[in-house]
């Protein structure tokens, strides 16, 4: 190719990518360029998706594919550029794979091993271990590889008699081998193409045959649902950018944070960690309700007839906000991943023979599909060491607690208080390396908390296993 080709081609890929455009509405609002595509991309989903509702919905399966497919792979093309085509190629690698080895038992450990390590070249290979994170053709990577890892999942459980499969692989077992036109329809689909949220082949499927469009219905009845998905997805864009002034990141990084008294670094910590959820909250809000629209989450109907739309939702929000539990934090919080992981890599890794080695493996996978940076492992440790202190305290403790103390009204909001501050503090904490990533960021905030985060919950659970020890030889004399 020319040098006058070469210009020629990037003129055209600006135009197609709107750089212009994108370049001064970032500069306007003050946020990265790769976010204002996310961004503008979650937005074009709800248009895309009233077309296809009203255009597509119950036609032909063939022309569903091709429209899903295109409108994801130009989703890809505007914020990634010709980086796209690696979702093509690992795409191509997981086709020929279930070709080939449907069903046999060396598939899936197959299918972890290249889409994994097609990843973690990415990751090795891209800014994400430069000195900040930035959106790449790997976030999007990261939701394709659950997806074709998935299918070839469910491919081998089809292939099992049924009455060896539990009751989640029943739901998305396949039997029949997917076509190029249905794997990439499934993979590019736009609502869940770049950030989620998860779902199976087989659903994708149902939908594409007109499956979800509940009773008496033409078009799936699902536009309220997803337009009040985007509005709670708007307002926590708009908490994020509000908590993003009071608290900003970049604090970390300035003398004044280390020089706070401790109480008030802490309460630092508990508003910028909301900071930091609102922005992922916002996020699957919007796509969700892009998946709402096309009626690819439909879950039956309740007790009184009405479609329910929430079989993929990535955040229970109601319990989330109201958890008093570190678990039930996490139990409500990145659903749709935490579902994949537990069905696909714990639960299989039962011939083991311990539960929390499968449960450390799958942290620590969940911890390298995120990235390679030190900050990820360091979060997912922190969760896993935090939640099996938790558990082992409350089961010590079972029958020596209330939920809430009787009394006086003020002391009731005394014990909310401190479950809340428990709770958003030492979630924020966890965010802390999530978000800095590089060791000597982190370790700087840690230490100026002086590691509360890592030592409370392993010094919590020494004093309540010494405390109930000395109360057994007690009890014995």
């Amino acid at each position: 190719m020319s040098v006058s080709d070469g210009g020629t081609w990037a003129k055209v890929s600006e135009v197609f990518r709107g750089d212009s455009a994108v370049k001064a509405l970032a500069s306007g609002v003050g946020v990265p360029d790769d976010s204002v595509r996310m961004f503008l991309s979650l937005l074009a989903g709800y248009p895309l998706a009233f077309m296809y509702r009203g255009l597509l919905y119950g036609r032909s399966s063939t022309l569903q594919h091709i429209y899903f497919i295109i409108c994801g792979v130009y989703m890809g093309y505007f914020n990634f550029g010709i980086d796209v085509l690696h979702s093509f190629v690992n795409l191509i690698l997981i086709y020929l794979l279930t070709r080939i080895g449907a069903g046999r038992w060396w598939s899936l450990p197959a299918a972890f091993l290249i889409n994994t390590g097609y990843l973690v070249l990415g990751f090795a290979s891209s800014s994400k271990n430069g000195e900040y994170y930035r959106i790449e053709w790997t976030t999007s990577h990261c939701v394709l590889i659950l997806k074709l890892t998935g299918v070839v999942a469910d491919l081998y459980d089809g292939s099992k008699p049924e009455e060896k499969l539990s009751p989640d692989q029943k739901e998305t077992a396949i039997k029949k081998t997917p076509t190029i036109l249905e794997l990439m329809g499934h993979c590019y689909f736009f609502g869940a193409f770049l950030i989620g949220p998860q779902c199976s082949i087989r659903r994708y499927l149902t939908l594409v045959k007109g499956g979800f469009a509940g009773r008496g219905d033409k078009v799936p009845n699902s536009v309220a649902a997803g337009l009040t998905k985007l509005i709670v997805g708007l307002f926590y864009i708009l908490t994020m950018l509000i908590l993003m002034l009071i608290t900003p990141t970049d604090y970390f990084f300035i003398k004044d944070f280390y020089d706070l008294f401790l109480p008030i670094k802490c309460l630092y910590i508990i508003v910028w960690g909301r900071y930091v959820l609102s922005r992922y909250i916002a996020c699957w809000h919007i796509s969700e309700g892009i998946c709402i629209l096309t009626g690819l989450p439909y879950n039956g109907e309740d007790e009184k007839g009405n479609p329910t739309w929430n079989s993929m939702e990535n955040i229970k929000l109601y319990e989330f906000e109201t958890s008093f539990s570190l678990y039930g934090l996490t139990k409500a919080f990145n659903v749709q991943t935490s579902t994949w992981m537990v069905k696909y890599l714990m639960k299989r890794l039962r011939f083991l023979g311990n539960k929390e080695l499968s449960k450390f493996i799958t942290f620590a996978y969940l911890a390298l599909w995120h990235g390679l940076y030190t900050g990820y492992f360091n979060t997912f440790f922190l969760e896993f060491m935090m939640i099996t202190a938790e558990t082992f305290i409350l089961s010590r403790l079972k029958g020596r607690i209330g939920p809430l103390p009787s009394g006086r009204l003020n002391s009731v909001w005394l014990w909310v208080f401190f479950r809340l501050f428990y709770c958003q503090f030492f979630w924020g904490y966890a965010l802390v390396s999530f978000e800095l990533l590089q060791f000597k960021k982190y370790m700087m905030v840690y230490s100026s908390l002086y590691f509360i985060g890592h030592l409370s919950h392993p010094l919590a659970c020494l004093f309540v296993y010494l405390n109930r020890s000395k109360k057994s030889a007690k009890a014995k004399d």
